[in-house]
């Protein structure tokens, strides 16, 4: 079980004036830090003085550990970075969000936090089994946002929010700043917890040592000093402990990273390794449930590099668009073999609608990218290869995608193969096309130089003809894909993949490719990728460069009908043209 985030009342940096309490305990879902690292704000939630609760919930897990205890305060955030804040809040505790008051609350409210008593305690023992709503209320000012969100949100976090009277779940954007202070005997003295631990990577050459990265937290009152982290590789094949050299006090946490030898391991085989947090003096821990974490860890002779696959979204209009332009560029001319681009367009002729629609609800501006679909990203050349330094080097899997055209439809084709054996059904695929050397117009805000030099765009023009390389032209059948279709896969076996579509728009066959990129549909994030030829494609532009007759109609291949000076692919009588 997952230990969650708690605080002590008398550390408060910015609690109201309020009685005296005895030491407490929060429970929750933030870190504690909302003075310092609030991560964002509710969009659409600002209006003319709008009712706002705020809520989460508080799990008969999270309330066990102090069922002798009581609920004596409610803790709640507002937006530290707000210009203007509500005068009151009313804190509150609810079997349900929307029942009636257990009991509640009201203080002065400002920026941070706001620990505001309740009017009486609630006994944990009567909600241990149930769990309880914890939440408080405020008039939300004339267009001000005073609601926030901390990103390092545990992975269950639960947070709701309700404007005049209307409810809506937020747990995915963020933990909602709401602990619930916990006072009475009992209150546990030592509690550590591993709140998060990644091997770098997860599959390990034959001969290597294993990269452990560990988040050690204190959840208790007592200081931790130089606490330990025991491991155990493959049911005793590897044991050993790391020392944390720090002391960390409620509610600290602390980041390592350490290499563990693992010569004793000298074939191919796959299992687990457990990390668990230790007091370094022996001290039992009050509640061991949250020591321990396990992570899934293969030893293989071969093991497959991950390629970094960035989903760019730009547009012609766009004129700082060409950062992204110059970033995809120069991404592929450093790392060939480990970088994939794709440019999805807006507003322009290359628009794939699918495609557009489905990244503009990821971003919040142009021009942005995903990588790996784990997170949004400047698609700068500086900002892409600090991703790609971060990013880790070896992969689940190996995907090697082709395709060819029968009868006149596009036949996609990749060969799947495993690094370690593992049930499959969470994996789906999505194969895009993608074309280079096409032409565009394209708006660049880097002219004259007065943004600083952008690959050559600041000695070109504010408009300017220019040639583009890993547009999107298709996806299929969507950006999400479609599963893989294996229940379960072994080590080393190769698999493959199938799929028929109708041909997109291109321009030119030499030029047009294919990739694919499986995604794990628990987490969204893309495993793997690849890049192929496409054998069989016929002709796509039949001509280069026109003119018009008078009388002569010209469409783009949205099917527009555009003006003889439009600049791009064009259609005229039925025959695609580049101008």
């Amino acid at each position: 079980m997952r230990k969650h985030l708690l605080s002590i009342f008398t550390l408060l940096l910015f609690a109201v004036a309020i009685p005296a309490m005895g030491e407490g305990i929060h429970v929750g879902y933030t870190d504690g830090k909302i003075a310092n690292d609030a991560e964002g704000t509710v969009t659409g939630i600002t209006g003319t003085d709008a009712t706002i609760q705020e809520a989460v919930f508080i799990t008969p897990a999270m309330l066990k550990a102090y069922a002798s205890c009581q609920i004596t305060a409610v803790n709640a955030g507002l937006a530290p970075t707000s210009s203007s804040f509500p005068e009151q809040i009313t804190v509150w505790v609810r079997a349900e969000k929307d029942g009636e008051d257990l009991a509640s609350g009201t203080g002065n409210a400002q920026g941070g936090w706001n620990a505001v008593q309740l009017d009486n305690a609630i006994n944990i023992s009567e909600y241990a089994e149930t769990g309880v709503w914890v939440g408080f209320a405020f008039t939300q000012p004339k267009k001000m946002n005073v609601i926030a969100f901390l990103l390092s949100a545990a992975a269950d976090n639960t947070g709701w929010i309700c404007k005049n009277g209307k409810w809506t779940d937020y747990s995915k954007k963020g933990a909602l700043p709401v602990e619930a202070i916990v006072e009475g005997e009992g209150l546990p003295q030592h509690d550590l917890a591993i709140v998060s631990a990644k091997l770098q990577p997860e599959i390990i050459k034959i001969g290597d040592a294993v990269n452990v990265k560990a988040t050690l937290k204190n959840n208790a009152l007592t200081p931790a000093v130089n606490p330990v982290i025991n491991y155990d590789i493959l049911d005793g094949r590897v044991k050993g402990s790391y020392t944390v050299a720090a002391t960390l006090n409620y509610r600290d946490t602390k980041e390592v990273v350490f290499e563990i030898a693992a010569d004793a391991i000298n074939e191919e085989v796959q299992g687990k390794i457990t990390l668990e947090a230790a007091w370094a003096d022996g001290t039992a821990d009050e509640l061991p449930d949250d020591n321990a974490i396990s992570r899934d860890i293969t030893f293989a002779k071969e093991v497959f590099y991950k390629k970094m696959l960035v989903e760019e979204a730009t547009g012609a209009w766009c004129g700082f668009c060409v950062r992204g332009i110059v970033g995809l560029r120069e991404m592929t001319e450093k790392y060939p073999d480990t970088f994939i681009g794709i440019a999805v367009h807006n507003g322009d002729d290359y628009v794939v609608k699918a495609y557009d629609s489905w990244i503009g609800g990821f971003i919040d501006g142009y021009p942005s990218c995903l990588v790996n679909r784990e997170y949004v990203a400047d698609p700068g050349f500086e900002e892409l290869e600090d991703c790609l330094s971060k990013m880790d080097v070896v992969a689940t899997m190996e995907v090697k995608p082709s395709g060819k055209v029968e009868d006149g439809m596009l036949v996609l084709t990749s060969v799947l193969q495993f690094a370690k054996s593992e049930v499959a059904d969470k994996y789906n695929i999505t194969y895009v096309i993608v074309e280079d050397q096409l032409p565009l117009y394209q708006t660049n805000y880097y002219a004259g130089g007065g943004y600083g030099p952008m690959g050559g765009f600041e000695d070109m023009p504010g408009h300017c003809d220019i040639i583009v390389d890993d547009i999107a032209r298709g996806v299929y059948p969507s950006p999400n894909g479609e599963a893989v279709g294996l229940a379960a896969v072994a080590k080393g076996e190769t698999y493959n993949h199938t799929l028929t579509a109708e041909l997109p728009t291109y321009a030119n066959e030499a030029n047009t490719f294919v990739v694919a990129f499986v995604t794990d549909t628990t987490t969204g994030e893309i495993v793997n990728a690849g890049k192929g030829k496409i054998e069989n494609l016929p002709s796509g532009i039949e001509s280069v460069g026109f003119s018009v007759s008078s009388g002569e109609s010209l469409y783009n291949v949205a099917g527009q009908k555009v003006n003889s000076d439009y600049k791009g692919i064009v259609i005229k009588n039925g025959k695609k043209i580049i101008k």
